[in-house]
């Protein structure tokens, strides 16, 4: 299994924190929050890991290479950082975990292994850590499911109504899901011209 951490985005939203430093740098409760999410994916066994980094990635390479200079770690620069997404970061990864089951992470989250864990440890092949919550906003990236509870759409505009709860940003795939995902970026990409 290959773990990609999507980190490249300016998190404009909290400046000026982010000013200097990016966003998976800003310590919560004393600790980093890209070191903490790689502790945890190594505390599961996951230790090849693939970084989509951009904006101030330099600061980004220097600090995984400094708390973890044994782990398998390769990057992937999106030079469109600050104009384009996720989807783009992603697809940029593409090369480096075609093939491979994959573990998809923003890279701006703090969680417990116990998500990893039961991601991994699910009967499904493809899933996703979903957070059930009434109390949604709507700039919630949503998840609305069909009566079996599969997944029909991910989406921030999904109405509020329809959705099943939030995604908190941890997908699993398998290598046929993960081909299927790609294939679906470069689509989108290609013919539509999202960014």
């Amino acid at each position: 299994m290959k773990a990609v951490i999507l980190v490249a985005g300016t998190s404009s939203r909290l400046r000026p924190l982010t000013d200097d430093k990016p966003k998976c740098l800003l310590q919560v409760a004393g600790k980093p929050i890209l070191a903490r999410a790689i502790e945890q994916l190594a505390a599961v066994g996951v230790a090849d890991i693939v970084l989509v980094t951009g904006y101030l990635e330099k600061q980004i390479r220097k600090a995984v290479g400094d708390w973890f200079p044994g782990l398998r770690t390769s990057f992937v620069t999106n030079p469109e950082y600050a104009t384009t997404n996720n989807a783009r970061s992603l697809l940029l990864a593409k090369r480096e975990v075609a093939g491979a089951q994959l573990l998809l992470l923003d890279g701006d989250l703090v969680f417990d292994a116990a998500v990893i864990t039961r991601l991994c440890s699910s009967s499904h092949p493809d899933c996703l850590a979903l957070r059930r919550t009434e109390n949604m906003t709507g700039e919630e990236m949503k998840i609305e499911a069909d009566p079996d509870g599969r997944i029909r759409t991910v989406s921030k505009q999904v109405p509020v109504a329809r959705a099943a709860g939030e995604s908190i940003g941890v997908e699993l795939f398998s290598a046929a899901g993960s081909e299927r995902l790609f294939a679906a970026l470069e689509d989108r990409v290609g013919r539509r011209g999202l960014v």
